[in-house]
């Protein structure tokens, strides 16, 4: 058992051995996260009935702001707390040992609401229905709440205040989507989240070591063509660069914070083909940024290959901003490497980043 996509990508979680707990399998898994798409990001997430806690923390590697698991298994809670600590999420989770009733009512009464709750209770007796029941209290206005359940324990369209929006069915496992009949509007609302799921997600890859306020600029132009863009770092094992993956998409993720688009970003990683991961997040396009002739026929080849490995994957260019045409971020390296001032051509927090790895002072004065 692994996680799928994201920034704990390729992590081996430890499965229950002779215990009573029938975790999520991995294509089950990456189905469900592949229909839910970027949603995920920033999501405060619940995670029902945790098991080995796959769910939570695939839902934390792929951008949740924290997720809580409830488990009323001691052995189960302690295989919990050792996969977080494998995937080092300590910081952005909290573990419950108690029964689904009693951690409902305790997060109730905490004033705790999610955005992405999973349910995925034993199979049969009715638990789905009665687990879904219990929840309606914690789910945001604009919340979805998932869940999973054998073929033959189908639950009907409308239960307990909630309207399903979407089922898909896996083998004998069935997943349903369920949100609020009377919600805020937004991405999780029977009409918002179909109307949602039309959007236009672009990938933007690249390994952003680091990123540069030229990257910055060409997402700002790509989202007046896309409703999302999804800033993928390649990960490439021959590579040495600079900052570490998970550094990089830190700083990323820090360079677009208080940005009035940032809600429309995630940022991710991946391995392998883009193509594959461009299918993975069911995005409709790939973005590069074009500097000069000298780009261009590296990027063609790259397009066309792409277009071989998936014809329905389009490659859109966009040349780069006058003001950050000869910006790269190997040439902004360079220049801090040798003492030179690179304010105002990367976000502050990676010019800080730069000078502290680099050891160098700041350079303003030579600006």
């Amino acid at each position: 058992m692994r996680i799928v996509a994201g920034k704990f990508r390729g992590k081996k979680l430890l499965s229950p051995r002779g215990m009573d707990i029938r975790p999520t399998g991995d294509r089950v898994r990456e189905a469900l996260f592949s229909m839910l798409g970027t949603r995920v990001s920033g999501a405060h997430v619940l995670d029902l009935f945790a098991g080995s806690g796959a769910l939570g923390l695939e839902a934390l590697s792929r951008g949740a702001r924290k997720a809580v698991f409830v488990d009323r298994s001691p052995e189960a809670v302690e295989l919990i707390k050792r996969n977080i600590a494998l995937c080092r999420a300590e910081g952005q989770s909290q573990v419950i040992l108690s029964s689904c009733e009693k951690a409902v009512q305790r997060l109730h009464k905490a004033g705790a609401v999610f955005q992405l709750i999973f349910l995925d209770p034993p199979y049969g007796q009715g638990h789905g229905e009665k687990a879904l029941g219990l929840v309606g209290s914690l789910l945001h206005a604009d919340g979805l709440a998932v869940l999973e359940s054998h073929v033959k324990d189908a639950t009907g369209e409308r239960l307990h205040g909630c309207l399903r929006i979407k089922e898909r069915k896996y083998g004998d496992t069935l997943i349903s989507m369920y949100v609020r009949e009377t919600c805020g509007g937004g991405w999780g609302c029977s009409g918002g989240w179909k109307e949602r799921g039309m959007d236009k997600l672009a990938v933007y890859p690249g390994s952003f070591d680091p990123i540069t306020n030229g990257h910055l600029d060409l997402v700002e132009r790509a989202l007046k063509i896309f409703d999302r863009i999804v800033i993928a770092i390649a990960v490439h094992p021959g590579k040495n660069p600079l900052f570490s993956l998970e550094e990089r998409l830190d700083l990323i993720r820090k360079s677009l914070e208080g940005h009035p688009l940032q809600g429309r970003v995630r940022v991710d990683c991946f391995k392998g083909l883009l193509v594959d991961y461009v299918r993975e997040v069911e995005a409709h396009g790939i973005v590069r940024g074009l500097r000069a002739v000298s780009d261009f026929e590296y990027e063609f080849q790259m397009a066309l290959m792409n277009r071989k490995l998936n014809a329905d994957i389009e490659t859109l260019f966009l040349m780069t901003g006058m003001r950050w045409i000869y910006i790269s971020s190997r040439l902004i390296k360079e220049v801090a490497t040798s003492g030179g001032c690179v304010h105002g051509l990367v976000p502050e927090v990676v010019e800080k980043a730069l000078l502290d790895r680099l050891g160098v002072k700041c350079a303003r004065a030579s600006c």
